[in-house]
């Protein structure tokens, strides 16, 4: 998998590649998801697979961050009151905790900076995604690189599908397959996590759905490093902005029915606590049994008059749901719960604040916005501005580290009337800024722009 951070190259394309002087310097964090899918420790490789995701590969997929993951599921899955004939949203019964990596293109950073869409320092546009694809190509905006592996035809009669907000090509400029983060906030008392971040990790064929992807999409083009987990933190398989944008490892899951205790619960049919053998069926018994004595709920709760939450049955685990503060315990508790060797042996140790914190770049020598005012990193390794009354307030340092980054004129309607074929070439389009050179040869032009 070859990824290009400005321009995007097909099959059988002619291209170079020059990785710029000043790239962003590698990002290490944790990201979370909530799923269905329990992941399979492989013992021969001693790695974690999900071999339910398309291509076994985190692809074009939402993440949040680890206080991010328990707000969903608090807010949207394991209420009493979101759960249908016993069975979850999408049978959601597990948190993936992931280590991640990224190194956004220069391009990114330059346009990010002065944009009024970007939420988070180091990061693009978020964007929404399900099942492989943006859910709204109109979230998009700037700038998804050059064609695709699908042949999508991108014209003046679908403009609107992939400009921002449905505006002119002329706004949008080529990007790049960068990460997307956004902060969702406090403000839904439902769950009202601190540090509640989301991301967007977008790789090949993002305009299509799993089941439409094809064969060369699995194997080409997109923000994944090359190889993916299986290369992770090795040569080819680090991001650095240019080749590739993000890579990541898998580092293991925890059960939410073991966090909160469902499995020590007796079963009155069975005289014998539910069994954990299959997580998501162990749920949807205690939940049909009300003979139990938690009375079949896994959490159910009120909403008071002043639109906070009151925990009324189930497990004392969601106590004070809209609490900030018993909101971030969870979360933590979560994470210890992961590192627990007895309760979950195969997991990889989740990296504290402090040992994440030593691994990454300052922010002043990431992102040009941190030079302009004092950042710090927060437990979720996301650049916040500080004081220096805030303890890890970064000083900002007396010279630069980090060259005037530009991004790429916007192209023109007529340059994006054609449909890209990944096996001919015959015309060139050249770029360069002072940092990267790429060059690409297609029979026709294709631009997308960039959830």
């Amino acid at each position: 998998m070859k990824l290009y951070s400005l321009i995007a190259a097909v099959a059988a394309v002619s291209t170079t590649t020059v990785v710029s002087a000043w790239n962003m310097p590698v990002v290490t964090m944790i990201h979370a998801r909530v799923t269905g899918s329990q992941p399979v420790f492989n013992s021969a490789t001693n790695e974690w697979e999900e071999p339910s995701l398309y291509g076994g590969k985190l692809a074009c997929s939402n993440t949040a961050s680890m206080y991010g993951a328990l707000q969903y599921g608090q807010a949207e899955v394991w209420p009493d009151s979101e759960v249908t004939n016993c069975q979850r949203r999408s049978n959601a019964t597990f948190i993936v905790y992931y280590e991640v990596q990224i190194s956004q293109p220069n391009a990114t950073l330059a346009y990010f900076e002065s944009s009024a869409l970007q939420q988070l320092p180091e990061y693009g546009r978020y964007t929404a995604m399900d099942s492989g694809k943006i859910t709204n190509a109109q979230s998009w905006g700037p700038g998804l690189v050059y064609g695709s592996y699908e042949n999508e035809t991108i014209s003046s009669a679908n403009f609107g599908d992939w400009t921002m907000n449905g505006g002119s090509v002329s706004s949008n400029p080529e990007l790049g397959f960068y990460v997307g983060g956004e902060d969702y906030g406090v403000a839904d008392l439902r769950a009202p996590y601190p540090e509640n971040y989301w991301f967007s990790l977008v790789s090949s064929c993002p305009y299509n759905v799993y089941a439409n992807k094809s064969s060369t999409c699995l194997g080409g083009n997109g923000g994944l490093c090359a190889g993916g987990p299986s290369n992770y933190n090795t040569t080819g398989g680090i991001p650095n902005g240019v080749d590739c944008t993000w890579n990541y490892k898998v580092l293991g899951y925890i059960d939410i029915n073991a966090l909160v205790g469902l499995y020590d619960v007796i079963s009155p049919s069975t005289g014998l606590p539910y069994s954990n053998a299959n997580p998501i069926t162990a749920y949807q018994e205690f939940c049909q049994e009300k003979s139990n004595s938690m009375n079949g709920s896994f959490f159910g709760w009120t909403l008071n008059s002043d639109g906070t939450y009151t925990q009324t049955s189930g497990f004392s685990f969601w106590n004070e749901p809209s609490s900030e503060a018993a909101c971030q315990a969870r979360a933590e508790a979560a994470v210890a719960f992961f590192n627990n060797k007895t309760a979950n042996p195969n997991n990889f140790q989740i990296p504290s604040v402090e040992e994440l914190a030593a691994l990454n770049p300052k922010c002043y020598d990431v992102t040009p916005s941190c030079q302009k005012t004092t950042c710090m990193r927060n437990t979720q390794q996301i650049c916040v501005p500080c004081t220096s009354a805030d303890a890890g307030c970064e000083t900002l340092p007396s010279t630069s580290s980090i060259p005037t980054l530009t991004y790429p004129p916007a192209p023109t309607e007529s340059d994006s009337s054609s449909t890209v074929s990944p096996t001919t070439s015959s015309s060139a389009l050249e770029f360069a800024n002072s940092f990267a050179i790429i060059s690409l040869v297609f029979t026709s032009l294709t631009i997308a722009m960039v959830y």
